[in-house]
């Protein structure tokens, strides 16, 4: 490979990674998060397998972004299966674990893939990994119970004191009658199907925003800062996260990201802070 197709081998990954967390999580709230989680893993490990097998850039290429798909099916369903399965200090300590054991792999796997690439081979990387999660994915049929109905439950109470919470709202500035429109629209969300669920709308355009935002600080200063690509895609960034936002705000309740979540005490500040730092440190 040159230099630009060594990169993409780290880029491929990185934006199906990061363009399908949000999408992956829904997804999760509507099948269980289980079962998107058991998909993750076996999905990694099948294409972690082919990674290794590749004989050529190209197909190392597409299973490295389809490895991202399996991880970025992964990250929001196992937060979302400790938050269903743990409670008080429980969770706490789950959670703490969950951040350390994540720390420690990303230390130890630059280790050890230097190692198995130096005298072992590259595609041990691979193997290693595929091993890894596959175990995992045998392991968590059996410890993992099934999230389907609680899943279910806690959607449907989210949804009603949020129901409750317009219908307060509303009274406040409104009275009357009116007032009773956003339990009303809670009973009609149950009755829709999956994909009425789902936003598809504001999944596009988010995934759309940040594929392109991934490219550009990945691949920016390999085909060049000037060139009519990323000048497009510099451009048409910003205009999707808006996009995104303004679909969100018109969504509410059946919303990909509720915009609510906003508005939790310090969420903002906590969020600009440390995910720049964990990236970029």
């Amino acid at each position: 490979m040159d230099e630009a197709q060594a990169a993409w081998v780290l880029a491929a990954f990185n934006i199906a990674f990061g363009s399908l967390l949000l999408v992956c999580g829904r997804i999760g709230d509507l099948f269980g998060h289980r079962n998107v989680f058991l998909f993750g893993l076996v999905w990694f490990s099948l294409w972690c397998i082919v990674s290794g097998l590749a004989l050529s850039a190209e197909l190392l290429i597409v299973s490295r972004a389809l490895q991202g798909v399996g991880a970025a099916a992964t990250i929001p369903t196992g937060m979302a299966l400790i938050t269903a399965n743990y409670h008080g200090p429980e969770r706490d300590r789950a959670f703490g674990i969950s951040g350390m054991c994540a720390s420690f792999g990303y230390m130890f796997g630059l280790i050890i893939g230097g190692v198995l690439a130096e005298w072992v081979g590259y595609q041990w990387i691979f193997y290693m990994c595929a091993i890894i999660t596959g175990v995992q994915a045998i392991v968590a049929v059996f410890v993992i119970p099934d999230d389907r109905e609680a899943n279910r439950k806690l959607q449907e109470d989210a949804r009603r004191k949020y129901a409750e919470s317009r219908q307060t709202s509303q009274k406040q500035l409104l009275g009357g009658a009116e007032a009773a429109q956003p339990v009303h629209a809670a009973v009609v969300l149950e009755e829709l199907t999956w994909w009425g669920r789902f936003d598809v709308l504001g999944g596009v355009l988010i995934t759309a925003a940040i594929v392109f935002f991934v490219f550009i600080i990945t691949e920016g200063s390999y085909i060049g800062w000037t060139s009519p690509i990323n000048i497009a895609f510099i451009v048409l960034t910003p205009i999707l996260f808006v996009a995104f936002i303004f679909v969100e705000h018109r969504k509410e309740d059946q919303a990909l990201m509720p915009l609510d979540v906003w508005r939790i005490p310090n969420f903002a500040a906590l969020f600009l802070t440390v995910r720049p730092c964990f990236y970029f440190f």
